[in-house]
């Protein structure tokens, strides 16, 4: 039984060491490669339009990373942020994607998330649920069977930056319907108002 119980006890603390290893790895990576543009926080910088990417789900983050680093996003000559990103992500291998996932998703999303004026954020709810909860969940929190990823832990910036890339055609939307500029602000005062805690990640 005391043999038992010390194999077990060691297992658990390789485990425990293996995966705070993981932890400082992804954490440095994050420090070396991505905190110049999304800061240490995760939180982005408008300026630059870089994205708030704390709280993202590692599944998002590494299809993305992926795709950036294949050129299948960010290829449009007009797509200024995502020509950064290729650049960025070129020495990237697959075991380092796994690793920045993992510590975005770690990190706290922003909370305050809305600094855009005007927008009816009731109109925006029934919007939300007649065009875009089919695919992104009733409460925003993404849906990975369809590789459609949670609108409630970004900032709004950024979110009224992609619907105007979809409009464009810079940037794929895969088939969903693409709002008017007063729609567009009716939305995300809406999805401003949701969080990340009301609802777990389907």
């Amino acid at each position: 039984m005391k043999y038992l119980f010390s194999i077990f006890f060691i297992v658990a603390t390789l485990t425990v060491e293996a995966e705070s290893t993981v932890a400082e790895q992804a954490n440095l990576l994050f420090r070396e490669r991505c905190t110049a543009c999304h800061l240490d926080d995760g939180y982005g910088l408008k300026s630059m339009k870089v994205a708030s990417i704390a709280g993202l789900p590692r599944w998002y983050v590494t299809q993305q990373l992926r795709h950036f680093r294949d050129g299948k996003r960010g290829a449009d000559a007009a797509d200024t942020e995502g020509q950064m990103m290729q650049s960025m992500t070129q020495t990237l291998d697959d075991k380092s994607i796994a690793f920045l996932g993992k510590h975005v998703q770690s990190m706290r999303p922003l909370k305050a998330r809305r600094t855009l004026k005007d927008g009816d954020k009731t109109l925006g709810e029934k919007l939300y649920q007649a065009d875009c909860a089919s695919c992104h969940g009733d409460k925003a929190v993404g849906v990975r069977s369809k590789l459609a990823p949670p609108l409630n832990v970004q900032i709004d910036w950024y979110l009224q930056g992609q619907m105007i890339k979809f409009n464009k055609g810079i940037r794929s939307h895969h088939g969903g319907k693409n709002p008017t500029a007063a729609q567009m602000k009716d939305l995300l005062a809406y999805l401003s108002t949701l969080s990340k805690e009301e609802v777990k990640e389907k």
